[in-house]
């Protein structure tokens, strides 16, 4: 279930990261017994792109170590309202 997914992705990367993080957008794709998850993940605008790129990097590996699933994770920018 996406809402059971989304829980661990929110325990995931509420333990392991300090960021301020926003997530949205997630999806559990079932291929056969092959299950991918895809998220939006926004990030502060004031991280670089190798701030960025490694943090989602250690995500990714996090969610793979606790959930046994691959993820894809498309990076946004925090914008304040």
């Amino acid at each position: 279930c996406v809402d059971e997914y989304g829980v661990a992705v929110y325990r995931v990367l509420f333990l392991e990261t300090i960021h301020d993080i926003q997530l949205h957008h997630i999806h559990l794709h079932s291929y056969g017994e092959h299950q991918e998850l895809t998220f939006h993940i926004r990030l502060p605008n004031m991280m670089t792109v190798e701030e960025s790129h490694a943090l989602v990097t250690a995500i990714r590996q996090k969610l793979r170590d606790n959930l046994s699933i691959e993820a894809t994770i498309h990076i946004e920018p925090y914008q304040r309202q």
